[in-house]
Parts: C-alpha cells; structure tokens; sequence
C-alpha cells in the first residue's frame, strides 16, 4: 500500500557550499556514509533470562575521517581552489594556521519545488584530492571540480537523524 502522505525524495537537486564559498550545483557525491562502533564487535555478549541472547549495542560514532568525495559545477570564481592552495600551506615550513582554513560546509537537498528538504552540515572541513575534469574544445559539457572532504561533526537538518 503506498502512503500518499510521505513524499520520496526523487529528482532533487544537490547544492554544495561552504563558509566563504557561495553554493556549487553538485553532479554526484561519493562515499557519502557514517557508522556506529558495536560494543560486542557484532558477536553474541552471552546468554539472558529466560535464555535469551544479549548482542551489543552502539556505544559511540566512528564518523571522524570518513571523508566524501563530491564533483561540482566549476564556478569562475578559483574559491575552492584557493581554498585547497591554503590547505596546502599547512605542510610547508611557514608555520601552521591549519586552524583558520577550516570551513563548515553544506550540502542541501531541494524538491522538485525548490524547497529545502534536507540539509547536512559539515564541521571543521578542508579539502584534499582536488582535480579538474577533462575537456574537449568541440565538446558542450560541464567544466567540474572534484575534491575530497574530510571533516569532524556532521549534523542532519530537516530530517529526524540530528547530529552525528
């Protein structure tokens, strides 16, 4: 029976943004998960009363370092490769400011509408893996930007799942 009330989330449109970074039409995101640690390693803890089995439940997320990769839309503006090129600089030996090229960053889902649905935000981010798409002179495709996202907190707007 199909519940005429719920509303599935088909032909949306992908949004990407972060601080300082206006929003960037997203053409796939890959990798796109987070994970719960089990206290028991998934194996049976012991047996209960009246004979029961006790499993283990999630005791804490194991989300940190999960990174996304996601490709966009390239704008003419060079801020996400500008951003990258700050990151960079981290790992040179003129000191580290690794604290001031952390951005939050936003992916938003919209309906066929154009209202939000969903929204996830991104805590402590920076990139790495950036790549440019290919591209031909005779070709009509989208120029796109590729990089990875590795982040520290993630939290779920507009849906029931809170922060992970």
């Amino acid at each position: 029976m199909i519940d005429h009330d719920r509303e599935f989330l088909v032909s949306c449109r992908f949004y990407w943004s972060a601080t300082g970074i206006e929003q960037r039409p997203v053409l796939e995101v890959k990798d796109f998960s987070y994970s719960n640690t089990i206290a028991s390693k998934n194996t049976v803890l012991g047996a209960g009363k009246p004979g029961g089995m006790l499993f283990g439940t999630p005791i804490m997320s194991t989300n940190a370092n999960k990174p996304y990769t996601i490709t966009v839309v390239m704008c003419k503006d060079n801020a996400i490769q500008r951003w990258m090129s700050e990151c960079a600089k981290q790992w040179t030996s003129t000191g580290n400011t690794w604290s001031k090229n952390r951005k939050t960053s936003t992916l938003c889902i919209y309906d066929q509408s154009g209202n939000v649905v969903s929204q996830f935000e991104y805590v402590d981010c920076v990139p790495s893996d950036y790549k440019i798409g290919s591209a031909k002179a005779s070709s009509g495709d989208v120029m796109t930007e590729t990089f990875t996202i590795h982040w520290r907190e993630m939290t779920c707007v507009g849906r029931e799942a809170g922060t992970v």
